[in-house]
């Protein structure tokens, strides 16, 4: 019982030295930083920053943009931002939120909206100096949609990162990988995902000496044919059916029958189309298929007026 006693006490004693070690750490690492000032090793050098993209999900692709859920991952270091392990209880890294330090200007540069998803903002810092923050977004970027071959369709949409106010002499940003990580990707029921390749670019302009880096993700999605075929296939079929139905109705029948037959197979051939896009072939189709259609009914209506 005395031991247990003994070991509890021991305990709460050494949490409230690391609870210490911890705000001393904090208040000695902060005294005289300045989170406006961008962090460097050497004179004239850039600051490095490692950057990484972790798709998680496609929410919704279409005119207005490619929206997603995303992590970004950034990696650097701040030489300001040591210490020694020994004299703060070997305590080896510790979690600040992130207003306290110098954070990277990094953007998405063809964005439509951004919004951030988390309750807290928190870095990682490690007593090197290493710095590890992942921001989680719902991101919308700009994308060319091409539906012409709906619901065939293969999509590509850039994803473009990179500073706003830096070029490559004050931040030079890198790879973590060549494609984003989507190792957590959540399945699409309208999308597959074929590939996220990712490609670091550095521009030089006419103007200006020094270099201007992106960092740019290929998302290459592949739209999910079968649920929309099955739909549309079977429309078409009901529809043929009903138009030929009523031409092939014996003579005895009402003249009537005939035509609200094709009329409701037209009614039922527009409202089959109305998730479909205007500009794909399949939307083409379908626009002939009600024509010929249209003129069943017509050649219907004549040959019932001069055979009554």
């Amino acid at each position: 019982m005395i031991s247990a006693l003994l070991c509890l006490l021991a305990a709460r004693s050494s949490l409230a030295d690391i609870m210490a070690a911890k705000s001393r750490l904090v208040d000695n690492l902060f005294q005289n930083y300045n989170s406006q000032v961008r962090p460097q090793r050497e004179v004239e050098k850039p600051t490095d920053i490692n950057f990484g993209f972790t798709l998680q999900d496609i929410k919704k692709l279409d005119h207005s943009g490619l929206s997603m859920i995303a992590w970004l991952n950034l990696r650097w270091e701040d030489p300001r931002l040591q210490w020694n392990r020994s004299e703060y209880n070997n305590i080896e890294s510790i979690r600040l939120n992130s207003d306290m330090i110098w954070l990277p200007d990094i953007e998405l540069y063809n964005v439509v909206e951004t919004t951030f998803l988390s309750r807290s903002n928190q870095i990682v810092l490690t007593f090197d100096g290493s710095i590890i923050w992942v921001p989680p977004y719902r991101l919308t970027a700009t994308c060319k949609v091409d539906l012409t071959w709906f619901p065939y369709d293969q999509q590509k949409c850039a994803v473009k990162f990179g500073s706003w106010t830096h070029d490559g002499f004050k931040l030079n940003l890198t790879l973590q990988e060549q494609s984003a990580d989507t190792s957590s990707f959540v399945m699409n029921e309208e999308f597959e995902l074929i590939g996220a390749p990712a490609k670091r670019n550095e521009i030089f302009y006419e103007c200006c000496p020094e270099p201007y880096i992106d960092l740019t993700y290929q998302i290459m999605l592949k739209r999910r044919s079968t649920p929309f075929m099955m739909k549309n296939m079977a429309s078409s079929i009901l529809c043929y059916s009903l138009a030929l139905a009523a031409l092939v109705l014996p003579s005895h029948h009402a003249p009537t029958a005939k035509i609200l037959v094709i009329l409701f197979a037209l009614a039922w051939s527009g409202a089959s189309t109305k998730d479909i896009p205007d500009k794909s072939i399949l939307m083409s189709f379908l626009q002939t298929q009600a024509g010929m259609m249209l003129f069943m009914l017509f050649t219907t209506i004549c040959i019932v007026s001069i055979c009554v």
